[in-house]
C-alpha cells in the first residue's frame, strides 16, 4: 500500500463470482450487501480511491476476452480503456493511470508490451517488450519499477536474463538499475523496492526476497538464502505482493504450482509466518493500516467452481473469515 496514498473516497472489496450469477461483484469491505457490478467480466481490479473497477470483458466460455475496460462503482457504466490488453497489473495512487499486459501472441516465445493508460482518454504508452515479470508504481505515482527479459525464450527464466527497470509514468528512457539477470517480481514500497531473486533448482525455482533503492543502491536480502521450509519439491520460492505504507510490513507470496500462499514478513528481520493453509491460494494486497490480508482460493481442479473462496486473513495471523463463496480474483481498497 504505497505511502502518502490518499484516503479513498469509498472502500469496496470486489470479486469475479464463479457460480450462479457470474461476472463482476462489488461488496462491502467485509463481504456485506454484495451485487452484481458487471456482467461476465473477470479479474477486477478496484482503483485506491475506490471510484472505478478495472476488470477484463467480453469473455466467452474458452476464457478469451476482447478488452479491459473500466467501470463506476456508483454507476456501474463501463468504458473501454483498452482493446488488446488483457488486464491491469496496477493502478497509479492517484487512481488516474493503470499499467496492463498486452500480452501479443499466445503461442510459441512470450513477446508482451507493457503499457502505462491514461484512465480517462485511453492514451497509452509502450513501456517495456519482451518477456514481463511484473510492475509497480513509485508512491508518488510518478514512476514505474518493472521487469523485463528483453531477449524472451520459450525456456522461461530458466535461461532469460531478467532485471528491473525505473521509467516515468508517461514513458521515457527506461532506467536499468539490475544486472544480475535474475531479478523479477518489483513492488515499490515507501523505503525501497521490494523484488524476487529469481533461483532456479532441479526444475523449480527458490526465489529469494530482497530489495533494492529506486536506483539500484544498497541491493541487499530481505530472505536469503531460503529457509529449508521453502524448499520442498514443488514450490518456487518467495515473491514480494504489497507493502505496508510505513515499511514495517510486507506481505508475500509461497509459489507453489497450484497457486501462491500468503506469506507476512517481517522486512527488518527476514521473520516469515503463513497465513493460509491451502497451496491453492493466491494473497492480493495488505489492508491500509496492515492489519489484514485479501486472499482467496482456487479450485486447482478445476471442475469444483464452488470451492472458489474470497479470504481476509490477519496480518498477525489468525482466524480466517470468509468473505465471499464460489468467488476468486479479488480486490479491495480497504
Amino acid at each position: 500500500m504505497p505511502s502518502g496514498q490518499p484516503e479513498p473516497l469509498t472502500r469496496h472489496l470486489v470479486y469475479q463470482k464463479v457460480v450462479g450469477e457470474t461476472g463482476i461483484w462489488i461488496a462491502d469491505v467485509d463481504g456485506g450487501h454484495a451485487r452484481l457490478l458487471v456482467p461476465g467480466g473477470a479479474a477486477p481490479a478496484i482503483s485506491p480511491d475506490g471510484k472505478w473497477v478495472a476488470y477484463i470483458a467480453g469473455c466467452d466460455q474458452s476464457g478469451q476476452c476482447k478488452s479491459t475496460d473500466v467501470v463506476s462503482t456508483s454507476d456501474g457504466k463501463p468504458q473501454l480503456i483498452s482493446s488488446h490488453a488483457s488486464g491491469v497489473i496496477a493502478w497509479s495512487p492517484d487512481s488516474e493511470r493503470v499499467v496492463a499486459l498486452d500480452p501479443g501472441k499466445e503461442d510459441g516465445v512470450p513477446d508482451s508490451t507493457l503499457l502505462s493508460i491514461d484512465v480517462a482518454s485511453g492514451k497509452e504508452v509502450t513501456l517495456a517488450h519482451g518477456d514481463l515479470y511484473g510492475a509497480s508504481f513509485s508512491p508518488d505515482g510518478k514512476q514505474i519499477a518493472f521487469a523485463v527479459a528483453k531477449k524472451p525464450s520459450d525456456e522461461g527464466f530458466i535461461v532469460e536474463k531478467i532485471d528491473l527497470f525505473v521509467t516515468g509514468r508517461d514513458g521515457g528512457e527506461a532506467k536499468q538499475i539490475t544486472d544480475d539477470g535474475q531479478s523479477g517480481w518489483p513492488v515499490w514500497g515507501p523505503k525501497s523496492i521490494a523484488f524476487a531473486k529469481l533461483i532456479p533448482s532441479r526444475g523449480w525455482g527458490r526465489d529469494e526476497l530482497w530489495q533494492t533503492q529506486p536506483d539500484g543502491s544498497e541491493r541487499r536480502p530481505i530472505i536469503a538464502p531460503l529457509p529449508k521450509r521453502f524448499l520442498g519439491f514443488g514450490y518456487e520460492g518467495l515473491v514480494p505482493i504489497d507493502w505496508s505504507e510505513d515499511g514495517a510490513a510486507l506481505l508475500a507470496g509461497w509459489g507453489n504450482e497450484w497457486g501462491t500462499i500468503p506469506i507476512a514478513v517481517d522486512p527488518q528481520t527476514g521473520n516469515a509466518q503463513q497465513l493460509v493453509e491451502y497451496q491453492a491460494s493466491e494473497p492480493v494486497s495488505l489492508s491500509r493500516d496492515a492489519q489484514l490480508v485479501l486472499a482467496f482460493v482456487v479450485d486447482n481442479e478445476g471442475s469444483h467452481p464452488e470451492r472458489n473462496t474470497v479470504l481476509v486473513v490477519p496480518y498477525a495471523g489468525g482466524k480466517t473469515q470468509v468473505v465471499a463463496k464460489g468467488a476468486a480474483a479479488a480486490s479491495w481498497n480497504r
